[in-house]
C-alpha cells in the first residue's frame, strides 16, 4: 500500500471526439503486480464536466465480472436514466487470484478476496465500456477507474478527456428534376351522332301463372362422406343404447316407444349406407306420452346406471340433430329428448 503505483496500474482509454449520434466506446484496464493482493469490492467509473464544479459528476460502480451495480451522482450535462439505458460493460479479461482471504501486512487486517481465477503471473482485468453519446450535452468531459475496496476508492487512473460534438446533418440529396410532360395530341372531331330510332311499344307481360304448392322436401342426405360415416357411427351408438335401455325398463309404454325409435333409426341407417331408403315422417308426428306411473329400478346403482345411459343418448341425439336438416326429424328427435328427460326427472324423485 505504501506504493500504489507500483502495486496497481489502472488506465482509461478511448476516443478524443464523439459525435452525439455515435456510441463511446471506453477500454478500461487494471493490473495488479503477483506479489500483491487488492481487496477489489467494484470497481468505480467516474464522468464529469471538464469545467463542472466539485461534486458535478456521475460515478457507475460495477462488478469484476461486467455486472452493473449502482449509477451515482448528479450532472447537468449528463443524462443519467438516458446513459444507463444505454451503457454495456463486457468483460474481455478477468484473469486473476480467487483467494478465500488475506491479510494486510502492515495493518493485519483480514480481506476477503473473490474475483477472477488463479493464474501464473499477475492478475490483469480488462473490460470494453459503451454508451450512447446522446446522453451528453456539447462539450468536454472526463474519465477516470478506480478501484473500491470497500472503505475507500483507490488506485485511480489517470483522467482520459474526451469532446462531446453535435451530430452533423446529412445533407439531403437534390430531387431529380422531372421530365417534361409531352403535349397532348388534339382530340379528332367526333362525327354527329345519328337520331336515335323510336322505341317499339312494350308487349303487354302475360300473366304468371299460379305457383303449385312445395312438396314437402325430403329430409337432405350429407353430401361429405366424413359426414355420412359420423351420422352412421352416432346412429350405431344410439341403437346399442336404447337396446340396453330397453332391457333397464319395465313400463310397457315405454319400451313400444324405445322399439320404434329403434325400427326408425335402423332405417335412417341403413339408408344412408347406401341399403335402403329414407324412412317415410308422418306430416305432424304425434306428441308421445309418459305413463303415469313408470315403473323405476329399486337399485340406486341400477337408476345410476339408467341415468347415464339417458344422458348419452341425450348428446347423441343432439348431435344427430345438428347433421339433419328435415323439419320432421328434427321434431320427433326434440320430442325423443323431452321424453327421456322426463325418464331423468322421474329418477331423481325415486331417488
Amino acid at each position: 500500500m505504501a506504493q500504489p503505483s507500483a502495486a496497481v496500474l489502472t488506465t482509461v482509454d478511448g476516443p478524443d471526439q464523439v459525435q452525439q449520434s455515435e456510441t463511446v466506446e471506453l477500454t478500461s484496464t487494471v493490473e495488479i503486480r503477483e506479489d500483491e493482493r487488492i481487496p477489489i469490492d467494484r470497481f468505480a467509473l467516474t464522468f464529469a464536466p471538464e469545467d463542472g464544479d466539485e461534486g458535478d459528476q456521475v460515478t457507475v460502480y460495477f462488478a469484476p465480472n461486467g455486472t452493473v451495480l449502482d449509477v451515482e451522482g448528479d450532472s447537468d450535462g449528463i443524462d443519467v436514466e438516458s446513459m444507463q439505458d444505454s451503457l454495456e460493460i463486457d468483460p474481455v479479461s478477468t484473469e486473476g487470484f480467487a483467494t478465500d482471504s488475506g491479510t494486510d501486512e502492515r495493518t493485519g487486517e483480514t480481506y476477503e478476496f473473490g474475483y477472477g481465477e488463479h493464474v501464473d503471473g499477475a492478475p490483469s482485468f480488462e473490460y470494453a465500456i459503451s454508451f450512447d453519446a446522446s446522453a451528453f450535452d456539447e462539450g468536454v468531459y472526463t474519465t477516470q477507474l478506480g478501484i473500491d475496496t470497500g472503505d475507500r476508492t483507490l488506485f485511480t487512473s489517470e483522467e482520459k478527456s474526451f469532446e462531446v460534438t453535435a451530430a452533423e446533418e446529412q445533407p439531403e440529396e437534390p430531387e431529380e428534376p422531372e421530365e417534361p410532360e409531352e403535349p397532348e395530341e388534339p382530340e379528332e372531331p367526333c362525327p354527329p351522332e345519328e337520331p336515335e330510332e323510336p322505341e317499339e311499344p312494350e308487349e303487354p307481360e302475360e300473366p304468371e301463372e299460379p305457383e303449385e304448392p312445395e312438396e314437402p322436401e325430403e329430409p337432405e342426405e350429407p353430401e361429405q362422406p366424413d359426414d355420412r360415416e359420423q351420422i352412421i357411427s352416432i346412429i350405431d351408438q344410439l341403437i346399442e343404447l336404447l337396446e340396453q335401455l330397453r332391457e333397464l325398463l319395465a313400463g310397457d309404454e315405454l319400451v313400444s316407444l324405445i322399439d320404434q325409435l329403434l325400427e326408425l333409426l335402423e332405417q335412417l341407417r341403413d339408408a344412408l349406407a347406401g341399403d335402403g331408403e329414407m324412412p317415410e315422417m308422418p306430416d305432424d308426428p304425434e306428441e308421445p306420452e309418459m305413463p303415469e306411473d313408470p315403473e323405476m329400478p329399486e337399485d340406486p346403482e341400477d337408476r345410476d346406471e339408467l341415468a347415464s345411459f339417458i344422458e348419452r343418448l341425450i348428446e347423441l341425439l343432439e348431435d344427430l340433430r345438428d347433421f339433419l336438416s328435415s323439419d320432421a326429424f328434427i321434431s320427433l328427435i326434440d320430442q325423443a329428448i323431452e321424453v327421456l328427460e322426463q325418464i331423468l326427472d322421474a329418477l331423481e324423485q325415486n331417488s
